[in-house]
C-alpha cells in the first residue's frame, strides 16, 4: 500500500477544521505505529496489515472530503490500531523546545538580537508558568548577544540551568556546517565557547557532551563529544529523530 500521508495531508484545505484535528491526529498515529513496526520486528506479521488497513480507510475517507465520513474512518482505524496501544504506552516521548536562530542568514543583525531577546523572553515566560517545561539552547553567540543587549537576563537563564529546566547545547559558538569548517577552526570553536559557558554558567567541558551541528546538511547528526558509541561510562544513549531524509539513532548521551 502506497503511505496515505500525502493524501491525508493534501485533505486539510478541502475538510472543515474538526476533520483536519481528526486526520492530523491519525496521520500522528499511523507514522508511530510504523516505527514500533520496526522496533519490534517480531510483531510485524501481526500488526502490520492492521496498520496498512486502517491508513487505506482513512485515506478514502478523507479524499471524499466528507466529514462525517472521515470522522467514521479514524474511529475505525483507531480501534484496528487498539492491539499496538499497550506496547506504544509503554515508550515515553519527551519534547524540549529549541530556538534555531541562524547568525548567517539573510536578516541584519539588529533583527538577529532581537529575535534572540524576544524568543528568550517568551522562554523564560514559559518556564515560569509551566514547571514541567524545558528547553534547550545552542550557540554562545547567542548567549552573548544576551550578554551584550539584556544582560539582565542572564541570571534568569543561569537559575534554570542550575534547575536543569535550560539545557545548554553550546558546544560551538555558532551552529556551523562542518562539511567546509576545517580543523583549527572547529577546536577554536570548541575551545572559545566552551570557556564562555563556564564564564556564564560555571559549565565544565564535560557538562556540555554534545556537539549540535543541525546545520552540517550532509547527515544533520547530532554527535556526542564526551565518548565514543559504546564507552558512555554507564550512561544511557538518547534516540534523536532529526526532521529531514535521514534519522539519527543512538546519538549522545543523556
Amino acid at each position: 500500500m502506497k503511505n496515505p500521508i500525502i493524501p491525508l495531508q493534501h485533505a486539510f484545505n478541502r475538510t472543515q477544521a474538526i476533520a483536519a484535528d481528526r486526520i492530523e491526529r491519525i496521520v500522528a498515529e499511523l507514522e508511530f505505529a510504523r516505527e514500533l513496526i520496526e522496533w519490534h520486528p517480531a510483531q510485524a506479521k501481526a500488526w502490520r496489515p492492521l496498520v496498512e488497513q486502517a491508513g487505506q480507510g482513512v485515506q478514502a475517507a478523507s479524499l471524499s472530503g466528507e466529514v462525517s465520513r472521515i470522522e467514521a474512518a479514524v474511529q475505525a482505524a483507531e480501534q484496528l490500531l487498539a492491539p499496538l496501544a499497550a506496547t506504544a504506552k509503554s515508550y515515553t516521548i519527551h519534547l524540549a523546545g529549541h530556538a534555531h536562530i541562524d547568525m548567517n542568514w539573510m536578516w541584519s543583525w539588529p533583527e538577529t538580537a532581537a529575535i534572540v531577546n524576544d524568543s528568550f523572553t517568551t522562554v523564560l515566560k514559559l518556564l515560569e508558568e509551566f514547571p514541567e517545561f524545558h528547553f534547550t539552547q545552542s550557540q554562545a553567540s547567542i548567549y552573548a548577544i544576551v550578554e551584550k543587549y539584556n544582560p539582565a537576563m542572564l541570571p534568569r537563564i543561569a537559575r534554570y540551568v542550575k534547575e536543569g529546566r535550560w539545557e545548554v547545547a553550546a558546544s560551538h559558538w555558532v551552529e556551523n556546517d562542518k562539511n567546509m569548517s576545517g580543523p583549527e577552526g572547529l577546536a577554536r570553536h570548541l575551545l572559545y565557547t566552551r570557556d564562555y559557558m563556564q564564564k556564564l554558567f560555571g559549565l565544565r567541558p564535560e557538562d556540555v557532551p554534545i556537539d549540535w551541528c543541525p546545520d552540517t546538511f550532509a547527515g544533520r547528526r547530532p554527535f556526542s563529544l564526551s565518548a565514543p558509541p559504546g564507552q558512555r561510562n554507564g550512561q544511557q544513549a538518547v534516540r534523536f529523530l532529526v526532521e529531514g531524509p535521514r534519522r539519527v539513532e543512538d546519538a549522545g548521551s543523556k
